[in-house]
């Protein structure tokens, strides 16, 4: 056998066991890997699953809440008005609730009142005995100051069903109990379909002491309480997950399924294929280059490619290119390390002008300025310097983020380039700091540049509202033979620090006007709020006889209140649905944008205060400080019901308007949570005035 047929048997056999065992153990720390993560998604599934559910008995624990601490439910116990039936417990409510009991019982656990209603198909449905015993039976705890609600699943002859139940009382929730109401919603198709939208999966209930299938019997043994949970691969494409409900006296109720793809073991598989076809092509050519080496062809002519490599490295010359020649691999092997020297010589120079540039704006670094201006010193020309820095990037910094700040950077670099001539040196130097060098330019005609460049920021436009251009700029013109670069430098600066000095007011005052309209562009103040806001706080502020400079300053904080929503995402501010916990985090920091806006302006400085506290509350409760009770400023008590009355009386993003009696009793019923309870009595006095 040839030397080449015995290099190409070993090479083979080395090849084939090499990738064998390779394929063993990526099969086995693969499938384990993806049987794991399998079992950690449904078991994810499993909790989302559990946690619809509770939200379920939550829907039905509020409405317990609601109608339980209620002065109407509270008479209703002893009167049997059918009003308060009619108002209260029509169709529609049952409908809309999506309710099937509701039980009033006395002290004594007599029935006060009771409906049975089948909301999905629309008629009237009847209790047996057994299940109105049950019901009535359900006895939540009762203690004066707390209010508590028993919740959970019954199991009754009808099925499974979520119930709350929780004590009358009134609305202050002070008065001795008169009864229970109880809430229920039957476990039926359409709510399984209602939860299995929710965690959009397909799921089944089965009641824990019923005649169980064989799936269902083998999941029950492995599972004794609400913790446990079952995971058991179906078949190739689908796995479920079990875990077991409680009823409402903690005990097993219901076993809970979720069906799932096996969508990541699958892919464990295709990942596993295109690994063994990556390992084998991978094999093959390490192969055929092995012998392809052995020939002396090879060997002579990969000679001739060290050769030039040495020649490249020790030249330090990335254009020299080696010489191509036949059709085989070597002579993609020399093409690729051409293609390499060329991409290493574009990188060489790549990395030369990033040593020369600003990565932002594209202008030249500090270092190439400082470069040039030493070299100016050699030169027999004048010398000229515009330094110019831009104004107020860090509040554009802090309330529209520092995207919104790089693009302001790159809009004073653009207007910089193109109002100066094409042989100035235009340069980054610091943060928001730029600085030009020229020469041979008469004073006028640098003084003329500067209140070019000036006019040609105020005009710039952005994608971005909110955003507008200002910079401050100063300027130092020397001769031949007087003054070094460096001391023009420093004399540009400190003009241009005088020239910032004396536009800072009103370039923040500017910011602050453009931010405003920026958020009338995205938030509600278009409707009338501000009028609307400014109005009711006037009102108030009169009837409690505030002086007229108060008066003035609580419109003033009225209107600019919400600056700081300027800086909230618009998929936050105009989210219909209800933010979750980040979101809510994001959104309660607009106090806190709007207060460095305002401390930033002159005009607004004497509200910043009141704008980073108009969302505490008297009970404390409000954020950002937890502020309590008179800690809270006047100004943002009155603030807090205006603004209450008529976010709840207008309409918004996530919810529509609701009658102006309704508001004003939300707002009687938190006297003393969230309002200052005083303010709500002046508030109630002046309701005839308001528009």
């Amino acid at each position: 056998m040839s030397l080449c047929g015995k290099s190409f048997v070993i090479i083979g056999l080395t090849l084939f066991f090499l990738l064998f065992s390779l394929f063993l153990t990526t099969n086995s720390i693969l499938n384990n890997g993806y049987t794991q993560l399998e079992r950690s998604d449904m078991e994810r599934n499993i909790k989302r699953a559990v946690k619809a559910i509770e939200n379920e008995n939550n829907s039905l624990e509020n409405i317990v809440r609601d109608w339980g601490q209620w002065d109407d439910s509270y008479n209703f116990m002893v009167t049997g008005s059918k009003e308060y039936i009619n108002a209260n417990l029509d169709d529609m409510t049952f409908t809309y609730q999506h309710l099937n009991v509701v039980l009033y019982t006395d002290l004594d656990g007599q029935i006060v009142y009771t409906r049975a209603y089948d909301w999905d198909n629309r008629k009237e449905i009847s209790l047996s005995n057994e299940t109105v015993h049950k019901l009535t039976a359900i006895r939540p705890l009762i203690s004066p100051g707390k209010y508590a609600v028993t919740k959970g699943i019954l199991t009754l002859p009808e099925g499974k069903m979520l119930v709350a139940a929780g004590a009358v009382t009134d609305s202050q929730g002070m008065a001795s109990s008169r009864g229970v109401i109880l809430a229920g919603r039957f476990i039926t198709d359409v709510e399984k379909e209602i939860i299995s939208e929710m965690v959009q999966l397909p799921i089944d209930f089965i009641g824990w002491n019923c005649q169980l299938s064989p799936e269902f019997a083998d999941a029950r043994t492995y599972m004794t309480s609400p913790a446990d949970m079952y995971v058991k691969t179906l078949n190739d494409d689908y796995v479920a997950g079990y875990t077991v409900l409680q009823d409402i006296y903690g005990q097993p109720a219901l076993i809970l399924r979720i069906l799932g793809p096996r969508t990541i073991t699958q892919q464990a598989q295709h990942i596993l294929n295109y690994f063994i076809v990556m390992l084998i092509a991978a094999g093959l050519v390490f192969g055929i280059v092995i012998l392809a080496l052995l020939e002396w062809s090879v060997l002579t002519r990969l000679a001739s490619i060290s050769n030039v490599v040495k020649k490249i490295a020790q030249q330090k010359d990335l254009s020299i290119r080696l010489a191509v020649s036949g059709h085989d691999e070597l002579t993609e092997l020399t093409e690729n390390i051409n293609n390499m020297l060329g991409s290493l010589e574009k990188a060489q120079t790549r990395l030369r002008y990033i040593g020369r540039h600003d990565a932002l704006t594209g202008l030249y670094n500090r270092t190439i300025f400082e470069e040039f201006l030493a070299k100016s010193n050699c030169s027999n020309e004048s010398v000229q310097i515009i330094v110019a820095d831009v104004d107020g990037l860090k509040l554009i910094n802090d309330t529209l983020g520092h995207a919104s700040g790089d693009a302001l950077l790159r809009k004073a670099a653009e207007v910089l380039k193109q109002m100066c001539p094409p042989d100035a040196i235009v340069a980054r130097c610091g943060g928001d700091e730029f600085a030009v060098l020229l020469k041979n330019h008469p004073a006028e005609a640098v003084a003329d540049l500067c209140r070019a460049i000036k006019a040609a920021a105020a005009e710039a436009e952005f994608d971005t509202p909110g955003l507008t251009l200002s910079m401050s700029i100063g300027y130092a013109v020397g001769t031949k033979h007087t003054d070094t670069a460096a001391e023009l430098l420093k004399e540009a600066d400190n003009h241009m620090y005088r020239d910032k000095l004396l536009r800072n007011r009103s370039t923040r005052s500017a910011i602050v006007q453009t931010l405003k309209k920026a958020l009338e562009a995205r938030d509600f103040i278009t409707e009338g709020h501000a009028d609307r806001m400014q109005e009711v706080v006037r009102l108030l502020g009169v009837e409690l006889g505030l002086p007229d400079a108060k008066l003035a300053e609580l419109q003033l904080f009225a209107q600019f209140h919400d600056i700081g929503k300027v800086g909230i995402p618009d998929g936050i501010l105009f989210k219909p649905g209800r933010l979750t916990a980040e979101e809510l985090v994001v959104m309660h920091s607009h106090s806190e944008i709007g207060y460095r806006i305002a401390r930033s302006a002159s005009d607004l400085v004497f509200i910043a205060d009141w704008i980073l506290k108009h969302h505490e509350a008297w009970n404390g409760s409000g954020y950002p400080l937890g502020l309590k009770g008179v800690e809270i400023p006047l100004e943002c008590r009155i603030l807090a019901i205006a603004d209450a009355y008529d976010a709840m009386t207008n309409k918004r993003p996530y919810r529509l308007p609701v009658p102006k009696e309704k508001a004003v009793e939300e707002i009687r019923e938190n006297a003393g949570v969230q309002f200052d309870p005083e303010l709500v009595k002046v508030f109630i006095e002046i309701l005839p005035k308001l528009p």
